[in-house]
């Protein structure tokens, strides 16, 4: 999956699904994922992302929880330039406007976001 990172179309920036991103998720309320600074992982279609303002994400985290039972995905440090192991908050998934993306870190390999479609049809009870 090669990262596409400068083109905009109609005047939207452009990201890929399995981009990981660092966005501002503030402000939240109650137990949403939060953090100025926050590893996301869009995994909203290319289609969305360049046609519409938002991106689907899941927040990542490198604190562990037991609470992470449902369709946990952990990446490895150094899987899409995550620098410690992190696992995709699935049950956080939430659309953000792209002007809350501050940077671009990497992007992960098709067979990773196989792994989190999985994860994501259990937390959402799609089957």
């Amino acid at each position: 999956m090669a990262p596409y990172r400068s083109r905009k179309l109609a005047g939207v920036k452009a990201y890929l699904r399995g981009d990981i991103v660092v966005a501002n998720l503030e402000p939240v309320e109650g137990s949403e994922q939060r953090g100025e600074a926050r590893p996301c992982l869009i995994v909203s279609s290319d289609q969305i992302n360049q046609t519409l303002p938002i991106v689907i994400i899941c927040p990542l985290t490198t604190k562990f929880r037991g609470h992470y039972r449902f369709g946990p995905v952990i990446f490895p440090a150094g899987v899409g330039g995550l620098q410690e192991d992190s696992v995709v908050l699935t049950m956080q998934i939430r659309s953000i406007d792209k002007s809350r993306i501050k940077r671009y870190i990497g992007s992960v390999s098709r067979d990773r976001m196989e792994e989190l479609a999985e994860s994501l049809r259990v937390v959402l009870d799609l089957d």
